[in-house]
């Protein structure tokens, strides 16, 4: 009979502490400047002008997922993470996608990344992985899977933009290689404002942004 008040006890005293480390686990939670680099809503779109041939596309958000990742069993964190999905509108095989996971009180990973199709061929694909700090002193990003350039302002069709990030792919991060590189240039509160894609050959295409709207 002791011996069995004894398991009941190391039992009880199991679950006592199990939940203790349960009652351990971090949550972290995006706040409004990390948001404002990725949380579009759906309404957002973006249109763009060719530098070269002066057609224009459009880019719009046409779905989101905000969530939340539970990791308190394994890892004593959990994330809260928001993406979204942005197609063109004239030509609706390209894709690009936004996403952002945090991972500290005043970190979190951004992603961005998007495809090109041909049919059912995919031309190209990439994702980009940097670190964003948020601060009191200024947002930073910090480089991590691909090369990442801060420009202090940037000139696009009249307007002046500041704080502007360039996030360059080389074509080892490609699926297929007919394209080489690709430049997306961001700012907060806008998204990409200009993306270039230079071809094998040396030639390149550049669209450049003209007008927006932001619903968040």
């Amino acid at each position: 009979m002791k011996r069995q008040y004894i398991l009941i006890l190391i039992i009880v005293s199991c679950i006592i502490c199990c939940k203790k480390d349960q009652n351990k686990c971090v949550y972290y939670f995006l706040n409004d400047r990390e948001k404002r680099y990725c949380a579009f809503q759906i309404g957002s779109y973006w249109i763009y002008q060719n530098d070269s041939t002066f057609d224009f596309d459009s880019i719009y958000v046409n779905n989101i997922n905000p969530g939340f990742i539970n990791d308190c069993y394994y890892r004593q964190d959990s994330h809260d993470i928001f993406s979204c999905n942005a197609k063109s509108t004239l030509d609706t095989n390209i894709n690009i996608g936004y996403s952002i996971e945090a991972t500290g009180e005043n970190s979190a990973v951004y992603y961005f990344g998007g495809g090109t199709y041909s049919g059912d061929a995919l031309h190209a694909s990439w994702q980009s992985e940097s670190y964003l700090f948020t601060n009191p002193t200024g947002d930073q990003f910090y480089q991590h899977l691909n090369q990442l350039n801060a420009i202090s302002q940037l000139t696009i069709n009249g307007i002046l933009y500041t704080s502007v990030y360039d996030f360059k792919e080389s074509n080892h991060t490609f699926t297929y290689s007919q394209i080489d590189s690709i430049n997306i240039f961001i700012v907060k509160d806008l998204g990409i404002i200009k993306w270039t894609l230079q071809y094998p050959n040396g030639s390149f295409v550049s669209w450049s942004l003209v007008r927006h709207h932001i619903v968040f």
